[in-house]
């Protein structure tokens, strides 16, 4: 069963900061750098086996055109420990980037399938993927490879994707257009 990501992206700006630091990474020796993987810097909103795609798009597209772009701070790095283990960008958890995860969430139950359980709203931990690092050498290397990085960066988060993962193939892009305005 292919496992897919609804994934939010940066504005341009914020998307080359996020990619430089991809290349130095991959530079120092990150094996599995997102650079390499080819991807485009983006928080997961969630990844999911068993996703309707094809139900999915209209309803992505329209819950794309009410919901605003936003600002974003990427403010920390942290680490999650495991096999695979994974460095990150953490983001400043605000109210808005938390809400934008809720609604998608409310929006979305129906199509989702399985859904990893890191992604549901009690346990969401928004982060933008450095690189898998495969252990604590690896990591130490990373996080001080990345140490001295200018963070925070601040940025706008501007559209919202759906991705095949393994190999990753963006299916569908659309960007945020929603307004305060009546």
């Amino acid at each position: 069963m292919a496992t897919h990501a609804v994934e939010l992206y940066f504005d341009d700006q914020t998307e080359a900061l996020v990619r430089r630091l991809w290349r130095l990474l991959a530079d120092a020796g990150a094996e599995d750098s997102q650079h390499v993987l080819g991807l485009r810097p983006h928080l997961s909103l969630t990844v999911a086996e068993g996703v309707d795609t094809d139900g999915m798009r209209e309803v992505l597209a329209e819950w794309a055109a009410r919901t605003e772009p936003f600002a974003v701070t990427l403010s920390s790095i942290g680490v999650f420990p495991g096999e695979r283990g994974v460095v990150f960008l953490a983001p400043t958890p605000r109210a808005r980037l938390l809400q934008v995860h809720a609604d998608f969430q409310v929006a979305f139950a129906g199509f989702l399938g399985k859904q990893q359980a890191w992604y549901r709203p009690d346990r969401w931990v928004p982060h933008v993927t450095l690189a898998h690092v495969g252990g604590a050498a690896r990591a130490g290397r990373v996080l001080a490879t990345s140490w001295d990085q200018a963070l925070p960066i601040e940025g706008r988060v501007v559209q919202v994707g759906l991705s095949k993962i393994r190999p990753s193939v963006l299916r569908y892009l659309f960007p945020l257009e929603g307004s305060d305005e009546p």
